[in-house]
């Protein structure tokens, strides 16, 4: 199940059944709302259901106290997990507050989380933003949420994840969702936008637009698939301008090896803002993508085959840097969390930390390594006074830009 199911009020229950030799089981209450403690105007969504290959199947729904209104608050939201197997489900477990949350599991058995959530401590707007969580034992237990992504002004959705490489190599997560162009005009085109992480979501590469060239009013409905190449397929629809054009969808492709392709339209001009679509890739590479029509004549569902011709696709990479920077963290002055923003031009050894005016050090941001690119750190001086500090950057990498590479900035908090 990919994407939210429809939203269901009150005492609702959630039942499961499964096929075996083309008979279905009588169905099994996973959860329902008044034996397990809730209470109120309550919503549940459905938000995915897969086999994760780790011989198990696993299952997120949110839970929300609406509050009088039509569509809870990210606020609002808890999101929850379970598992089965060996033909037992376990109990609902919390993993954070939000919507839209999509799970991406890795060999070594590790499950991923991404959603959409609201840093009460962000921004003054709390604008929706982009978080991360994983669980290492098979969703028993999670860590605490981690910022992929702050949203600024306008809000992010559909927030997809996928885990690329063997444990034990490094693996690289990569996290996909909409937003809108963080522009000052009243009317921003939409956009998709990508961030990676090669330290197990530890910290995120700045986020970039992947659907660069396409000027939208909406972009909508984005899904995607791993295939077993370590390949990534992603679908959106694009509503261009002017508003009431005909609809397009839009594919790309991650190879395995560090490149999206450019945007690619399918035939399929006319498609309506309402389309439902979605992808899969078979074991030969062949990638099929279905969707539901609303404007061609006849409406109906159609499909698409074939072998999507990457190879002779102008590729975009995301920018990589060609040197060691710091940048001048954002907000500043700051009340009470900021980002602090650097780059690197190759894989590196990075130490961040946070230190007052007499060089005590108060908090160590990052200690790892990383791979080459732009990163954004989030740090929250909530314990501290106001005043003056400092945030020092320190590399250390090999090859031809080996040495070491270290800056300070100077940072005001003020409450």
């Amino acid at each position: 199940m990919n994407g939210r199911s429809s939203l269901f009020r009150y005492g609702t229950d959630i039942l499961y059944s499964f096929a075996q030799n083309g008979v279905w089981s009588p169905p099994e209450r996973l959860f329902a709302l008044d034996s397990n403690g809730f209470r109120g105007d309550l919503i549940f969504t459905l938000n995915q259901l897969n086999a994760d290959g780790n011989n198990g199947l696993n299952f997120t729904f949110e839970a929300s106290v609406t509050r009088g209104k039509t569509l809870p608050a990210p606020t609002d939201c808890t999101l929850n997990f379970m598992r089965r197997e060996n033909e037992q489900w376990s109990l609902p477990k919390r993993y954070g507050n939000g919507l839209y949350s999509y799970l991406a599991t890795a060999k070594d058995g590790k499950i991923y989380a991404i959603f959409i959530d609201i840093d009460a401590n962000a921004r003054e707007d709390n604008t929706n933003n982009v978080f991360f969580s994983v669980s290492k034992d098979k969703g028993k237990t999670w860590s605490t949420s981690k910022l992929v992504s702050f949203s600024g002004n306008y809000a992010a959705y559909s927030p997809r994840i996928f885990v690329t490489g063997l444990p034990e190599e490094t693996q690289r997560l990569h996290a996909i969702w909409l937003k809108d162009y963080d522009a000052k005009d009243l009317d921003p085109p939409n956009a998709v936008w990508y961030s990676f992480s090669d330290n197990d979501g530890e910290s995120w590469s700045t986020p970039d637009t992947l659907s660069r060239g396409i000027v939208s009013n909406f972009v909508l409905n984005l899904t995607g698939v791993k295939d077993e190449n370590n390949n990534i397929h992603i679908i959106y629809v694009v509503a261009p301008e002017p508003l009431g054009s005909p609809s397009k969808l839009f594919y790309q492709t991650w190879r395995n090896g560090g490149r999206w392709s450019a945007p690619v339209e399918l035939r399929s001009e006319g498609v309506g803002l309402n389309i439902d679509a979605d992808i899969t890739v078979d074991k030969t590479g062949q990638v099929h993508i279905a969707w539901v029509d609303r404007r061609l004549s006849p409406r109906g569902v159609y499909y698409i085959t074939g072998s999507i011709p990457t190879s002779s696709i102008s590729e975009s990479p995301i920018n990589k840097p060609q040197s060691f920077e710091l940048f001048q963290n954002y907000p500043n002055p700051f009340n009470p969390s900021t980002v602090i923003s650097y780059q690197l031009p190759m894989s590196s050894e990075v130490k961040l930390v946070v230190f007052d005016v007499l060089g005590r050090e108060l908090q160590t941001l990052v200690n790892t390594r990383q791979a080459a690119g732009r990163y954004d750190v989030p740090f929250n001086a909530s314990s501290l006074s106001s005043g003056v500090y400092f945030y020092r950057l320190s590399v250390s990498s090999r090859g031809s830009l080996a040495g070491a590479f270290a800056e300070t900035k100077k940072m005001i908090l003020m409450k």
